[in-house]
């Protein structure tokens, strides 16, 4: 049941990385901020959903934002 489990949360951040990836190339900010803090609840360790956050914010001039994630 593990290697399942294990295959299932490695699809799902598979996709959100991918989906990620083209909020960032089509500038939805607030998107990719909403898209991170939900992959966060899924893995609270992955760094790209970090630095999805800290780009997001800085390019809605959130910058104390930025700087606290």
């Amino acid at each position: 049941m593990l290697p399942l489990r294990e295959r299932l949360h490695n699809l799902i951040l598979r996709h959100y990385e991918r989906l990620q990836h083209h909020l960032t190339e089509t500038g939805r900010w607030q998107d990719l901020i909403n898209l991170c803090h939900r992959g966060l609840q899924i893995d609270d360790l992955h760094e790209p959903f970090y630095q999805g956050l800290i780009l997001a914010h800085r390019q809605m001039g959130q910058y104390g934002e930025a700087v606290r994630v």
